[in-house]
């Protein structure tokens, strides 16, 4: 079992990581492409245009358009709140254990 001084470290140190990520986003990046089919049959694809998809208000999936020259950004972006999504549920863990500790180490009962 932790300290409760070890325990506080590990979340200064979570804490402290999330707060360098720089810019965080909670969704997917779509790459889509639009079809057509030409008068002698053939189809033509156009170039890629992508798509950022995202939870809004209440939950409702909604959607925004991001521009060739920011996807790059956009995916960087996306993996910092891949990262901060981990690093939100070992803070979550970290912290019941040291509510938990805290419990555990009173001398008279509740």
């Amino acid at each position: 079992m932790k300290t409760e001084q070890q325990l506080e470290a590990e979340i200064r140190q979570v804490f402290d990581r999330m707060s360098a990520l720089d810019g965080v986003l909670l969704g997917n990046l779509l790459e889509k492409h639009n079809r057509e089919r030409r008068k002698d049959g053939s189809i033509y694809v156009s170039p890629p245009y992508y798509m950022f998809q995202f939870r809004g208000e209440k939950g409702k999936q909604q959607w925004r358009r991001v521009p060739r020259r920011h996807k790059a950004r956009v995916e960087r972006m996306i993996a910092n709140g891949r990262e901060y999504v981990l690093l939100r549920k070992s803070a979550e863990t970290l912290l019941r254990d040291a509510a938990l500790l805290g419990l555990h180490s009173k001398k008279n009962g509740c």
